[in-house]
């Protein structure tokens, strides 16, 4: 109730419990609704703000991989993605990207 008062009044509201979060403009929020709502709203922008992988970051990442080690998971050896030059860059960028 306290804290309701000091957001019509205007003052800043400090709130370091945990449910306590900010709405985008950056009063505290504290019915249950408003929280819910921003929650969601943050993890829907989380995905929005994922930016493109760009060709020359994906050459310069396989050109420092070390031939000669292991393969991951895929069971796909360095040297073989190595091969593939321009065709397994544009293939690992574009899938790279759809993920």
């Amino acid at each position: 109730m306290h804290a309701k008062i000091k957001g019509v009044s205007g003052k800043k509201i400090k709130c370091s419990s945990p449910g306590c979060i900010k709405s985008k403009d950056g009063t505290m929020l504290m019915e249950k609704k408003e929280i819910l709502y921003r929650w969601s709203e943050y993890v829907e922008n989380l995905s929005k703000e994922v930016p493109t992988i760009l060709k020359e970051e994906v050459e310069a990442a396989i050109k420092n991989i070390k031939n000669g080690k292991g393969t991951g998971q895929d069971n796909i050896p360095v040297q073989m993605i190595k091969a593939l030059h321009n065709l397994g860059i544009d293939l690992t960028t574009k899938l790279l990207n759809a993920i």
